[in-house]
């Protein structure tokens, strides 16, 4: 008695490109069809396997299971969808056929647990046999027309040897023939102007570049500069509500466009792959804000960071990531509402936080309980720039420096900042 795989192992070795046909193919046809022979040969086994299992031959769920990812393989190599639907329906069909006329079984099957871990094996040979199929079939597509007579011919001597009949061979190489790749989809501006929106992400959280009123309407310096620069583009522009946690992971997962939110240009942020930001349009740094009272207290870094003193952070960005490097006795405390995080200092439930200095200034300006620990000082140098979406020589990186340039040079820049109450 052999293995299921042993039986597999042989089975496919004798399946080498040595039909007659195969001079008169190119090289790709030949391969194309060399993997769907070597598929359709795993159906016996595949058959044999299910019977010892008790499992029926057609299994919709399972089917559907494979149109789907299908569906997507396809898309991924370029293919038009529905054809290839069409094509791998049509495989399934030949599949179904010769797993129900299965009448050699290779070798016994001793257990349940060996037809369960054969199947396994099985299918994750059909899956390989299967990447090999699509890979050779992309190479070979251009070329199918122009060799139909002699790939009907190759392709029906070697699904036969298989067990596969005549009109589910016809049915396939019909399919096959009717394969096709999609239009390109657009890219850069271009998809933008089909699509004809322009995405930003945005916290609404960080006053005075995104925030939100007491009306619940998006506003400040970064959504101004959004609805100038899609208004320019000719674009619609849709908002994309994000976070500080998750900013980075909805980026990568292409959510908007690009984000603008008072963003600091740090080197992780411009490392992650397919990203790029754009110039700066502000140029800061850190700073603490403190309750007024506490002036005389706090008057160095070093008297913020002691025992006893209580600072809180929002989660997420530059500010928590300073923080968590920095503080080496003051407690630390995550308070997860940057819209009400100013509250906690003013009201005595925390000392000190630390965050932009144009954000120190802006809250020291609307609350008189507060002040900047150490005056226009700041602890850090950083720069606030749009994340882009794509890469640094896209299209959409370059327009928006374009424009933001216009927009410095113009003065329109600095009067966006005036109109939220500071300065640029």
């Amino acid at each position: 008695m052999i293995s299921i795989r042993a039986s597999l192992a042989l089975l496919l070795s004798l399946l080498a490109p040595s039909y007659s046909f195969a001079a008169a193919l190119a090289p790709a046809t030949g391969r194309f069809i060399e993997a769907t022979a070597h598929r359709a040969a795993l159906m016996g086994p595949v058959a044999e396997a299910k019977a010892a299992l008790g499992q029926p031959i057609f299994d919709p769920a399972q089917e559907a299971r494979v149109l789907a990812v299908a569906a997507r393989d396809g898309a991924a190599q370029g293919l038009a969808i529905a054809p290839y639907e069409r094509f791998v329906a049509a495989q399934m069909a030949l599949a179904r056929g010769i797993q129900t006329r299965w009448t050699q079984p290779l070798s016994p099957l001793a257990s349940p647990e060996a037809a369960r871990a054969a199947l396994s094996d099985l299918r994750r040979a059909i899956a390989a046999t299967t990447a090999a199929q699509l890979t050779a079939l992309t190479q070979a597509l251009p070329l199918l027309p122009r060799q139909e007579a002699a790939f009907r011919e190759s392709l029906q001597e070697a699904l036969q040897a298989q067990g596969a009949q005549d009109g589910e061979i016809s049915a396939l190489a019909e399919a096959a023939l009717a394969l096709r790749f999609a239009p390109p989809a657009p890219e850069g501006l271009a998809a933008l102007k089909a699509r004809g929106t322009l995405r930003v992400g945005t916290t609404g959280d960080y006053a005075p570049f995104s925030y939100r009123t007491a009306e619940g309407t998006l506003a400040g310096i970064d959504i101004d500069l959004a609805e100038a620069f899609a208004k320019s583009l000719g674009l619609k522009l849709e908002w994309v509500e994000t976070s500080w946690p998750t900013l980075t992971a909805d980026l990568q997962r292409g959510a908007f466009d690009l984000a603008l939110s008072g963003i600091s240009r740090t080197l992780t942020r411009a490392a992650v792959p397919g990203s790029s930001f754009s110039e700066p349009y502000h140029r800061g740094g850190k700073a603490p804000i403190i309750r007024c009272a506490d002036q005389t207290r706090f008057t160095t870094w070093e008297a913020i960071d002691q025992p006893g003193v209580r600072a809180v952070v929002n989660p997420g960005g530059t500010n928590e990531a300073f923080a968590r490097s920095r503080y080496q006795q003051a407690s630390l405390r995550v308070h997860e509402d940057n819209r009400t995080i100013f509250q906690e200092i003013a009201e005595g439930r925390a000392d000190v936080m630390v965050t932009d200095l144009i954000e120190v200034q802006l809250w020291a300006g609307r609350d008189s309980r507060l002040c900047p620990a150490l005056g226009a000082a700041r602890l850090t140098y950083a720069e606030k720039g749009a994340w882009v979406a794509a890469p640094p020589e896209s299209p959409l990186t370059t327009l928006f420096n374009l424009w933001l340039a216009q927009q410095q040079g113009s003065g329109a820049l600095a009067e966006r900042f005036r109109a939220h109450g500071v300065g640029p």
